[in-house]
Protein backbone atom coordinates (compact mmCIF):
# COMPACT_ATOMS: atom_id res chain seq x y z
CA UNK A 1 0.00 0.00 0.00
CA UNK A 2 1.66 2.95 -1.26
CA UNK A 3 1.33 6.36 0.69
CA UNK A 4 -1.33 7.88 -0.90
CA UNK A 5 -3.77 4.50 -0.57
CA UNK A 6 -2.45 4.46 3.25
CA UNK A 7 -3.77 8.00 3.43
CA UNK A 8 -6.98 7.47 1.53
CA UNK A 9 -7.56 4.33 4.02
CA UNK A 10 -6.83 6.83 7.32
CA UNK A 11 -9.25 9.46 5.69
CA UNK A 12 -12.18 6.66 5.54
CA UNK A 13 -11.32 5.80 9.22
CA UNK A 14 -10.63 9.35 10.71
CA UNK A 15 -14.11 11.11 8.72
CA UNK A 16 -16.07 7.78 10.12
CA UNK A 17 -14.53 8.41 13.32
CA UNK A 18 -15.06 12.05 13.61
CA UNK A 19 -19.15 11.27 12.65
CA UNK A 20 -19.68 9.38 15.48
CA UNK A 21 -18.13 11.22 17.33
CA UNK A 22 -19.78 14.24 16.08
CA UNK A 23 -23.27 12.40 16.61
CA UNK A 24 -22.07 11.52 20.05
CA UNK A 25 -21.62 15.41 21.18
CA UNK A 26 -24.51 16.40 18.68
CA UNK A 27 -26.97 13.58 20.63
CA UNK A 28 -25.63 14.48 24.19
CA UNK A 29 -25.99 18.19 24.13
CA UNK A 30 -29.39 17.03 22.02
CA UNK A 31 -29.94 14.85 25.50
CA UNK A 32 -28.78 17.87 28.15
CA UNK A 33 -30.46 21.13 26.28
CA UNK A 34 -33.82 18.92 26.81
CA UNK A 35 -33.24 17.54 30.58
CA UNK A 36 -31.55 20.50 31.81
CA UNK A 37 -33.39 23.39 30.13
CA UNK A 38 -31.61 26.41 28.55
CA UNK A 39 -31.29 27.55 32.58
CA UNK A 40 -29.46 24.26 33.57
CA UNK A 41 -27.31 23.84 29.92
CA UNK A 42 -26.80 27.43 30.20
CA UNK A 43 -24.63 26.32 33.53
CA UNK A 44 -22.90 23.31 31.69
CA UNK A 45 -22.29 25.90 29.12
CA UNK A 46 -20.18 28.21 31.27
CA UNK A 47 -18.19 25.65 32.65
CA UNK A 48 -16.83 24.15 29.24
CA UNK A 49 -16.58 27.55 28.02
CA UNK A 50 -14.20 28.35 30.91
CA UNK A 51 -12.22 25.44 30.33
CA UNK A 52 -11.68 26.01 26.96
CA UNK A 53 -9.40 29.03 28.29
CA UNK A 54 -7.42 26.68 30.44
CA UNK A 55 -6.92 24.54 27.90
CA UNK A 56 -5.76 27.18 25.66
CA UNK A 57 -2.95 28.45 27.89
CA UNK A 58 -2.15 24.29 28.32
CA UNK A 59 -2.14 22.96 25.14
CA UNK A 60 0.90 25.14 23.08
CA UNK A 61 0.45 24.04 20.21
CA UNK A 62 2.67 20.91 21.24
CA UNK A 63 0.76 18.00 19.91
CA UNK A 64 0.68 19.77 15.91
CA UNK A 65 4.69 20.05 16.46
CA UNK A 66 4.94 16.35 17.19
CA UNK A 67 2.66 15.68 14.32
CA UNK A 68 4.43 17.46 11.88
CA UNK A 69 8.42 16.18 13.13
CA UNK A 70 6.98 12.63 13.40
CA UNK A 71 6.00 12.98 9.62
CA UNK A 72 8.91 14.26 8.50
CA UNK A 73 11.06 10.71 10.36
CA UNK A 74 12.69 12.82 13.18
CA UNK A 75 15.62 10.60 14.28
CA UNK A 76 14.56 11.59 17.66
CA UNK A 77 11.16 11.13 17.70
CA UNK A 78 11.02 8.65 21.37
CA UNK A 79 12.98 11.32 22.66
CA UNK A 80 10.87 14.12 21.21
CA UNK A 81 7.73 12.41 22.64
CA UNK A 82 8.82 11.67 25.89
CA UNK A 83 9.84 15.64 26.27
CA UNK A 84 6.76 16.82 25.11
CA UNK A 85 4.74 14.54 27.43
CA UNK A 86 6.56 15.95 30.17
CA UNK A 87 6.15 19.32 29.30
CA UNK A 88 2.61 19.06 28.99
CA UNK A 89 2.16 17.89 32.42
CA UNK A 90 4.27 20.37 34.02
CA UNK A 91 2.25 22.89 31.64
CA UNK A 92 -1.27 21.09 33.24
CA UNK A 93 -0.25 21.85 36.49
CA UNK A 94 0.35 25.53 36.12
CA UNK A 95 -3.09 25.87 34.28
CA UNK A 96 -4.50 24.34 36.72
CA UNK A 97 -3.79 26.83 39.50
CA UNK A 98 -4.16 29.50 37.40
CA UNK A 99 -7.31 28.31 36.95
CA UNK A 100 -8.67 27.67 39.92
CA UNK A 101 -6.96 31.10 41.31
CA UNK A 102 -8.48 32.79 39.09
CA UNK A 103 -12.24 31.87 39.43
CA UNK A 104 -11.79 32.93 42.89
CA UNK A 105 -12.12 36.79 41.89
CA UNK A 106 -14.74 36.02 39.41
CA UNK A 107 -18.42 36.61 40.66
CA UNK A 108 -19.59 33.30 40.34
CA UNK A 109 -21.80 31.42 42.38
CA UNK A 110 -20.48 28.35 44.77
CA UNK A 111 -22.33 25.96 42.24
CA UNK A 112 -20.43 27.22 39.08
CA UNK A 113 -17.10 27.37 41.37
CA UNK A 114 -17.74 24.05 42.02
CA UNK A 115 -18.11 22.36 38.93
CA UNK A 116 -15.43 24.49 37.52
CA UNK A 117 -12.87 23.06 40.36
CA UNK A 118 -13.91 19.63 39.26
CA UNK A 119 -13.89 19.81 35.21
CA UNK A 120 -10.40 21.79 35.18
CA UNK A 121 -9.26 17.90 36.49
CA UNK A 122 -9.50 16.86 33.13
CA UNK A 123 -7.00 18.83 32.01
CA UNK A 124 -4.37 16.71 33.68
CA UNK A 125 -4.93 13.75 30.94
CA UNK A 126 -4.36 16.33 27.74
CA UNK A 127 -1.10 14.81 27.14
CA UNK A 128 -2.79 12.24 25.61
CA UNK A 129 -3.44 14.86 22.39
CA UNK A 130 0.10 14.10 21.86
CA UNK A 131 -0.61 10.02 21.41
CA UNK A 132 -3.04 11.16 18.65
CA UNK A 133 -0.51 13.48 16.92
CA UNK A 134 1.69 10.01 16.68
CA UNK A 135 -0.81 7.87 15.20
CA UNK A 136 -1.83 10.05 12.75
CA UNK A 137 1.87 11.11 12.18
CA UNK A 138 2.67 7.08 11.49
CA UNK A 139 -0.86 6.92 9.54
CA UNK A 140 -2.03 4.45 12.51
CA UNK A 141 -4.82 5.91 13.29
CA UNK A 142 -6.88 2.79 13.22
CA UNK A 143 -5.62 1.65 16.25
CA UNK A 144 -7.39 4.60 18.36
CA UNK A 145 -10.06 5.67 16.31
CA UNK A 146 -12.14 2.32 16.62
CA UNK A 147 -11.55 2.10 20.81
CA UNK A 148 -12.23 5.86 20.50
CA UNK A 149 -15.45 5.43 19.37
CA UNK A 150 -16.67 2.16 21.42
CA UNK A 151 -15.88 4.10 24.64
CA UNK A 152 -17.99 7.22 23.77
CA UNK A 153 -21.05 4.98 23.04
CA UNK A 154 -20.59 3.34 26.96
CA UNK A 155 -20.42 6.96 28.08
CA UNK A 156 -23.91 7.70 25.59
CA UNK A 157 -25.37 5.28 27.62
CA UNK A 158 -24.18 5.98 30.58
CA UNK A 159 -25.71 9.65 30.38
CA UNK A 160 -28.89 8.09 29.23
CA UNK A 161 -29.05 6.35 32.73
CA UNK A 162 -27.85 9.43 34.55
CA UNK A 163 -30.86 11.49 32.76
CA UNK A 164 -33.33 8.60 33.14
CA UNK A 165 -32.25 8.24 37.44
CA UNK A 166 -32.49 12.23 37.02
CA UNK A 167 -28.95 13.04 38.69
CA UNK A 168 -28.02 16.69 38.64
CA UNK A 169 -25.52 18.51 36.33
CA UNK A 170 -22.79 17.63 38.63
CA UNK A 171 -22.67 14.48 37.80
CA UNK A 172 -22.75 15.02 33.42
CA UNK A 173 -19.12 17.39 34.63
CA UNK A 174 -17.90 14.16 36.73
CA UNK A 175 -18.80 12.09 33.76
CA UNK A 176 -16.35 14.46 31.35
CA UNK A 177 -13.63 13.93 33.70
CA UNK A 178 -14.01 10.25 33.16
CA UNK A 179 -14.42 10.71 29.62
CA UNK A 180 -10.63 12.02 29.30
CA UNK A 181 -8.70 9.97 31.38
CA UNK A 182 -10.72 6.41 29.72
CA UNK A 183 -9.54 8.26 26.29
CA UNK A 184 -5.48 8.73 27.44
CA UNK A 185 -5.32 5.24 29.37
CA UNK A 186 -6.72 3.81 25.71
CA UNK A 187 -4.58 6.11 23.49
CA UNK A 188 -1.33 4.84 25.96
CA UNK A 189 -2.16 1.10 25.84
CA UNK A 190 -2.72 1.25 21.65
CA UNK A 191 0.24 2.83 21.07
CA UNK A 192 2.34 0.35 22.19
CA UNK A 193 1.52 -1.27 18.74
CA UNK A 194 3.27 1.41 16.53
CA UNK A 195 6.42 -0.45 15.85
CA UNK A 196 9.55 1.38 17.75
CA UNK A 197 7.65 3.94 19.18
CA UNK A 198 8.21 4.03 23.15
CA UNK A 199 8.52 7.80 24.60
CA UNK A 200 12.00 8.20 26.83
CA UNK A 201 11.21 10.37 29.79
CA UNK A 202 14.70 11.75 29.51
CA UNK A 203 14.69 15.72 29.79
CA UNK A 204 17.11 16.73 26.83
CA UNK A 205 16.76 20.86 27.50
CA UNK A 206 17.85 21.52 23.14
CA UNK A 207 14.59 19.35 22.50
CA UNK A 208 12.67 21.28 24.74
CA UNK A 209 13.51 24.50 23.60
CA UNK A 210 13.16 23.43 19.92
CA UNK A 211 9.19 22.47 21.04
CA UNK A 212 8.52 25.65 23.26
CA UNK A 213 10.39 28.00 19.99
CA UNK A 214 8.34 26.00 17.59
CA UNK A 215 4.82 25.67 19.08
CA UNK A 216 5.36 29.72 20.82
CA UNK A 217 3.55 30.93 17.40
CA UNK A 218 0.60 28.07 17.89
CA UNK A 219 0.32 28.62 21.65
CA UNK A 220 -0.11 32.31 21.19
CA UNK A 221 -2.33 31.22 18.38
CA UNK A 222 -4.70 29.27 20.27
CA UNK A 223 -4.94 31.51 23.30
CA UNK A 224 -7.07 34.02 20.98
CA UNK A 225 -8.24 31.24 19.21
CA UNK A 226 -10.09 30.29 22.43
CA UNK A 227 -10.99 33.65 22.75
CA UNK A 228 -12.69 34.52 19.76
CA UNK A 229 -14.30 31.05 20.18
CA UNK A 230 -15.49 31.48 23.78
CA UNK A 231 -15.46 34.92 25.11
CA UNK A 232 -19.02 35.13 23.48
CA UNK A 233 -20.49 32.69 25.86
CA UNK A 234 -18.41 34.17 28.96
CA UNK A 235 -19.70 37.51 27.78
CA UNK A 236 -23.46 36.26 27.39
CA UNK A 237 -23.33 34.70 30.98
CA UNK A 238 -22.11 37.89 32.28
CA UNK A 239 -24.94 40.02 30.63
CA UNK A 240 -28.03 38.42 30.24
CA UNK A 241 -27.93 35.16 32.13
CA UNK A 242 -27.32 31.52 32.31
CA UNK A 243 -30.51 31.06 30.37
CA UNK A 244 -30.04 33.01 27.42
CA UNK A 245 -26.39 31.06 27.52
CA UNK A 246 -28.11 27.92 27.12
CA UNK A 247 -29.97 29.36 24.09
CA UNK A 248 -26.70 30.23 22.14
CA UNK A 249 -24.69 27.24 23.18
CA UNK A 250 -27.71 25.22 21.73
CA UNK A 251 -27.18 27.13 18.19
CA UNK A 252 -23.70 27.05 18.53
CA UNK A 253 -23.71 23.40 19.09
CA UNK A 254 -25.58 22.98 15.56
CA UNK A 255 -22.88 24.72 14.08
CA UNK A 256 -19.85 23.66 15.48
CA UNK A 257 -21.48 19.68 14.24
CA UNK A 258 -19.74 20.55 11.03
CA UNK A 259 -16.85 20.92 12.01
CA UNK A 260 -15.64 17.21 12.17
CA UNK A 261 -15.47 17.26 8.44
CA UNK A 262 -12.46 19.96 8.31
CA UNK A 263 -10.93 18.32 11.46
CA UNK A 264 -11.17 15.28 9.70
CA UNK A 265 -9.58 16.42 6.28
CA UNK A 266 -7.07 18.07 8.54
CA UNK A 267 -5.89 15.29 10.22
CA UNK A 268 -5.67 12.76 7.37
CA UNK A 269 -4.22 15.10 5.24
CA UNK A 270 -1.49 17.22 7.69
CA UNK A 271 1.39 14.52 7.56
CA UNK A 272 1.03 14.01 3.54
CA UNK A 273 1.05 17.97 3.76
CA UNK A 274 4.21 18.31 5.58
CA UNK A 275 5.69 15.59 3.39
CA UNK A 276 4.84 16.94 0.18
CA UNK A 277 6.47 20.77 1.27
CA UNK A 278 9.53 18.98 2.11
CA UNK A 279 9.85 16.87 -1.02
CA UNK A 280 7.67 18.49 -3.83
CA UNK A 281 6.20 21.99 -3.85
CA UNK A 282 4.05 20.95 -6.98
CA UNK A 283 2.49 18.40 -5.15
CA UNK A 284 1.90 20.50 -2.18
CA UNK A 285 0.13 23.20 -4.16
CA UNK A 286 -2.08 20.77 -6.30
CA UNK A 287 -2.68 18.99 -2.51
CA UNK A 288 -4.19 22.94 -0.54
CA UNK A 289 -6.12 24.04 -3.93
CA UNK A 290 -8.19 20.68 -4.48
CA UNK A 291 -8.55 20.96 -0.29
CA UNK A 292 -10.18 24.53 -0.40
CA UNK A 293 -12.13 23.23 -3.24
CA UNK A 294 -13.86 20.12 -1.28
CA UNK A 295 -14.00 22.31 1.86
CA UNK A 296 -15.97 25.45 0.05
CA UNK A 297 -18.15 22.93 -1.91
CA UNK A 298 -19.40 21.15 0.85
CA UNK A 299 -19.74 23.87 3.54
CA UNK A 300 -21.34 26.77 1.81
CA UNK A 301 -24.50 25.27 0.68
CA UNK A 302 -24.82 24.06 4.60
CA UNK A 303 -25.01 27.88 5.08
CA UNK A 304 -27.37 28.84 3.07
CA UNK A 305 -30.01 26.20 4.05
CA UNK A 306 -29.10 26.28 7.54
CA UNK A 307 -29.73 29.75 7.32
CA UNK A 308 -33.15 29.86 5.64
CA UNK A 309 -34.22 26.88 7.71
CA UNK A 310 -32.81 27.84 11.23
CA UNK A 311 -36.65 27.76 12.54
CA UNK A 312 -37.31 24.21 11.72
CA UNK A 313 -33.89 22.96 12.66
CA UNK A 314 -34.39 24.90 16.02
CA UNK A 315 -37.97 23.40 16.50
CA UNK A 316 -37.48 19.72 15.06
CA UNK A 317 -33.85 18.83 17.25
CA UNK A 318 -34.34 21.15 20.29
CA UNK A 319 -38.25 21.56 20.62
CA UNK A 320 -40.12 25.10 20.25
CA UNK A 321 -39.27 26.28 23.91
CA UNK A 322 -35.18 26.82 22.49
CA UNK A 323 -37.02 28.30 19.05
CA UNK A 324 -35.65 31.74 20.10
CA UNK A 325 -32.23 30.65 19.48
CA UNK A 326 -32.74 30.38 15.36
CA UNK A 327 -31.61 33.97 14.90
CA UNK A 328 -28.03 32.70 16.24
CA UNK A 329 -28.20 29.91 14.44
CA UNK A 330 -29.12 31.51 11.37
CA UNK A 331 -25.85 33.97 11.54
CA UNK A 332 -23.39 31.31 13.21
CA UNK A 333 -23.55 29.18 10.93
CA UNK A 334 -22.46 31.48 7.96
CA UNK A 335 -18.93 31.41 10.35
CA UNK A 336 -18.25 27.84 8.84
CA UNK A 337 -17.15 28.60 5.78
CA UNK A 338 -14.20 30.82 7.37
CA UNK A 339 -13.58 27.66 9.84
CA UNK A 340 -13.49 25.44 6.91
CA UNK A 341 -11.35 27.58 4.90
CA UNK A 342 -9.03 28.74 7.94
CA UNK A 343 -8.27 25.16 8.97
CA UNK A 344 -7.01 24.29 5.19
CA UNK A 345 -5.13 27.67 5.50
CA UNK A 346 -4.02 27.01 8.73
CA UNK A 347 -2.89 23.49 7.59
CA UNK A 348 -0.89 24.24 4.60
CA UNK A 349 1.24 27.40 6.44
CA UNK A 350 2.02 25.36 9.79
CA UNK A 351 2.93 22.25 7.05
CA UNK A 352 5.42 24.69 5.36
CA UNK A 353 6.88 25.78 9.01
CA UNK A 354 5.26 29.57 8.94
CA UNK A 355 3.56 29.30 11.87
CA UNK A 356 4.70 32.49 13.04
CA UNK A 357 2.93 34.23 10.15
CA UNK A 358 -0.64 33.15 11.42
CA UNK A 359 -0.06 35.00 14.74
CA UNK A 360 -1.63 37.84 14.08
CA UNK A 361 -4.84 36.66 12.21
CA UNK A 362 -6.52 35.16 15.62
CA UNK A 363 -4.53 37.98 17.70
CA UNK A 364 -6.82 40.48 16.12
CA UNK A 365 -9.96 38.28 15.27
CA UNK A 366 -9.90 37.91 19.30
CA UNK A 367 -9.42 41.59 20.19
CA UNK A 368 -12.58 42.24 17.31
CA UNK A 369 -14.65 39.62 18.76
CA UNK A 370 -14.70 41.16 21.90
CA UNK A 371 -14.67 44.47 21.11
CA UNK A 372 -17.97 43.49 19.14
CA UNK A 373 -19.70 41.74 21.68
CA UNK A 374 -19.36 44.46 24.25
CA UNK A 375 -21.16 46.43 22.01
CA UNK A 376 -23.69 44.24 20.05
CA UNK A 377 -24.84 41.63 22.96
CA UNK A 378 -26.64 44.70 25.24
CA UNK A 379 -28.25 45.83 22.19
CA UNK A 380 -29.28 42.49 20.28
CA UNK A 381 -28.46 39.88 22.91
CA UNK A 382 -27.88 36.24 21.51
CA UNK A 383 -28.00 37.47 17.61
CA UNK A 384 -25.60 40.19 18.66
CA UNK A 385 -23.09 37.36 19.75
CA UNK A 386 -23.65 36.09 16.86
CA UNK A 387 -23.08 38.46 14.44
CA UNK A 388 -19.93 39.56 16.19
CA UNK A 389 -18.71 35.89 15.85
CA UNK A 390 -19.30 35.97 12.21
CA UNK A 391 -17.21 39.75 11.73
CA UNK A 392 -14.11 38.38 13.78
CA UNK A 393 -14.07 35.35 11.94
CA UNK A 394 -14.78 36.57 8.76
CA UNK A 395 -12.37 39.62 9.20
CA UNK A 396 -9.61 37.35 10.29
CA UNK A 397 -9.34 35.83 7.03
CA UNK A 398 -10.01 39.02 5.37
CA UNK A 399 -6.59 40.66 6.05
CA UNK A 400 -5.14 37.02 4.11
CA UNK A 401 -5.16 39.68 1.47
CA UNK A 402 -1.86 41.47 3.05
CA UNK A 403 -0.31 38.16 2.30
CA UNK A 404 -0.05 38.80 -1.32
CA UNK A 405 2.86 40.98 -0.66
CA UNK A 406 4.22 37.94 1.50
CA UNK A 407 5.88 35.64 -0.96
CA UNK A 408 5.62 32.70 0.73
CA UNK A 409 2.05 32.47 1.77
CA UNK A 410 1.10 34.34 -1.61
CA UNK A 411 -0.42 31.79 -3.44
CA UNK A 412 -1.79 29.84 -0.48
CA UNK A 413 -4.06 33.44 0.13
CA UNK A 414 -5.11 33.92 -3.57
CA UNK A 415 -6.58 30.00 -3.49
CA UNK A 416 -8.37 30.86 -0.09
CA UNK A 417 -10.91 33.19 -1.95
CA UNK A 418 -10.79 31.60 -5.33
CA UNK A 419 -12.31 28.43 -3.73
CA UNK A 420 -15.51 29.93 -2.84
CA UNK A 421 -16.69 31.67 -6.05
CA UNK A 422 -18.26 28.99 -8.13
CA UNK A 423 -19.67 26.99 -4.86
CA UNK A 424 -21.27 30.10 -3.94
CA UNK A 425 -22.78 30.67 -7.56
CA UNK A 426 -23.63 27.26 -7.14
CA UNK A 427 -25.32 27.07 -4.20
CA UNK A 428 -27.50 30.64 -5.33
CA UNK A 429 -30.06 28.84 -7.62
CA UNK A 430 -30.64 25.84 -3.93
CA UNK A 431 -31.37 28.75 -1.99
CA UNK A 432 -33.89 30.56 -3.60
CA UNK A 433 -35.54 27.28 -4.39
CA UNK A 434 -35.53 26.30 -0.53
CA UNK A 435 -37.11 30.23 -0.08
CA UNK A 436 -39.91 29.61 -2.54
CA UNK A 437 -40.45 26.29 -0.91
CA UNK A 438 -39.86 26.48 2.27
CA UNK A 439 -42.86 24.64 3.53
CA UNK A 440 -42.33 21.44 2.27
CA UNK A 441 -41.83 18.67 3.60
CA UNK A 442 -38.17 19.17 5.52
CA UNK A 443 -36.44 15.76 4.37
CA UNK A 444 -37.64 16.08 0.66
CA UNK A 445 -36.83 19.70 0.85
CA UNK A 446 -33.03 18.79 2.11
CA UNK A 447 -33.07 15.87 -0.99
CA UNK A 448 -34.21 18.89 -4.29
CA UNK A 449 -32.37 21.07 -2.67
CA UNK A 450 -29.11 18.68 -2.81
CA UNK A 451 -30.18 17.82 -6.36
CA UNK A 452 -30.08 21.52 -7.74
CA UNK A 453 -26.61 21.94 -6.21
CA UNK A 454 -25.35 19.03 -7.58
CA UNK A 455 -26.93 20.29 -11.21
CA UNK A 456 -24.74 23.37 -11.15
CA UNK A 457 -21.78 21.91 -9.66
CA UNK A 458 -21.89 19.61 -12.70
CA UNK A 459 -22.76 22.31 -15.25
CA UNK A 460 -20.70 24.64 -13.59
CA UNK A 461 -17.53 22.35 -14.16
CA UNK A 462 -16.72 23.12 -10.21
CA UNK A 463 -16.76 19.04 -9.99
CA UNK A 464 -15.61 17.48 -12.72
CA UNK A 465 -14.55 13.22 -13.78
CA UNK A 466 -11.50 14.45 -11.96
CA UNK A 467 -13.53 14.38 -9.01
CA UNK A 468 -15.40 11.60 -9.46
CA UNK A 469 -12.90 9.38 -10.39
CA UNK A 470 -10.77 10.51 -6.89
CA UNK A 471 -13.94 10.55 -4.99
CA UNK A 472 -14.28 6.61 -6.14
CA UNK A 473 -11.10 5.80 -6.23
CA UNK A 474 -10.79 6.24 -2.29
CA UNK A 475 -13.96 4.47 -1.65
CA UNK A 476 -12.34 1.34 -3.31
CA UNK A 477 -8.92 2.01 -1.67
CA UNK A 478 -7.31 2.11 -5.38
CA UNK A 479 -4.36 3.76 -6.28
CA UNK A 480 -5.82 7.61 -6.09
CA UNK A 481 -4.95 10.43 -7.96
CA UNK A 482 -5.11 14.47 -6.64
CA UNK A 483 -5.28 16.58 -9.06
CA UNK A 484 -2.26 14.55 -11.04
CA UNK A 485 -0.76 14.11 -7.84
CA UNK A 486 0.93 10.58 -8.09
Amino acid sequence: MNVLQKIAVNSGILLANNIVIGFFYIAVSILLIRYLGAEGYGKYSIVFAYLSFVQALLSFGIDTIINRETARKATNQNLLVGNAIMLNVFLSIIAVGMSWTAVQFIGYSDEIKLLIYMASLSVFFSFGSIYVAVFRAHLKVNLYAIPEVIIRFVFLGIIILLIILKFSIFYFVLLSILLSASNTLMYIFFSKKIEGFKPQYKVDYTILKFILGSSLPLFIMSVFIAVNHRIDQILIFNMLGSKSLGLYSAAVNLTEAWNIIPVAFVASTFPLCSLYFAESKDKFTKLYIKSFQYMSIIIIPVAFGTALLSKRIIGLIYGNAFLDASGALSVLIWSEIFVFLSSIYGNAVIAAGLQKKLIFFPIIGGMLNILLNLILIPRYGIVGAAIASFISYGGSPLLLLQWYYIKEARQIGIEYFKSTVKPLLCALPMAVFIYTFSSFNLFVLICMSGFIYSFFLIITKCIGSEDFQYAAQIIQLKKIKIAGVR
